[in-house]
């Protein structure tokens, strides 16, 4: 069925009851990325309507979708809204900060906390290898996508859209990888383990009441 659409003239407010306005805060450093120089673009704005308007929206089909996607999916839902705010540069960079960085910091954090074998080289190995292989990913497919040169690596991706989301969403499988190494490297290096850890980790998980973190301290003072 061929549908015709009229063009209206002039910008966002050509259609009566709807207001906008614009700001440059820099969401895309300048100096990086694609289109940094097009210089101070404006990149975030507020779209208003007048009264209660008619809302639709067409999003990404994949699974793994960011936490903003999903709330403006359950907003959109209600099929009327009466403002929107438009940003412009980072949807993309947000998720793929929190990816890498979660491949790298949560591991460290939760073995770090709850399991008592974790020793240094342990923890570096899989922080790092968890961080670059994210990183690496995240870059091939940005890439892909920016760059003339990496066509093949564009329709290879293409071709296969599983590969694609596993290097858009690099935790899925860099947290379980880092965990992984930092688990077999520690049992490596076991001999490195300092000799009072069972108190350390009596410290950090007993209640403040208890004061068992004074009594540690006192007594690692009193060693040295």
């Amino acid at each position: 069925m061929k549908v015709s659409f009229k063009r209206i003239p002039g910008s966002i407010i050509a259609p009566k009851g709807f207001l906008a306005a614009g700001v440059f805060c820099d969401i895309k450093k300048l100096g990086t990325g694609k289109g940094s120089n097009k210089g101070k673009k404006r990149d975030l704005a507020l779209i208003v309507s007048e009264t209660p308007a008619t809302v639709a929206g067409m999003f990404t089909t994949s699974q793994v979708c960011a936490a903003l996607v999903k709330l403006c999916v359950k907003r959109i839902k209600k099929g009327v809204a009466q403002a929107i705010v438009v940003n412009s540069g980072n949807a993309k960079m947000v998720g793929w900060a929190f990816a890498i960085a979660a491949a790298s910091y949560f591991p460290l954090l939760f073995m770090s906390v709850w399991w008592r074998g974790m020793t240094m080289r342990g923890a570096a190995t899989g922080m790092l290898v968890g961080g670059m292989a994210s990183l690496i990913t995240v870059v091939s497919t940005m890439v892909a996508d920016q760059a003339a040169w990496a066509k093949p690596l564009s329709e290879f991706f293409a071709t296969h859209p599983l590969l694609r989301i596993l290097c858009e969403q690099p935790a899925i499988w860099a947290v379980p990888l880092a965990i992984t190494l930092m688990i077999v490297v520690s049992k490596l290096t076991r001999k490195d383990i300092p000799s009072d850890v069972r108190m350390k980790m009596l410290v950090l998980h007993a209640p403040e009441k208890l004061g068992l973190k004074q009594e540690y301290i006192q007594e690692h003072q009193a060693g040295h």
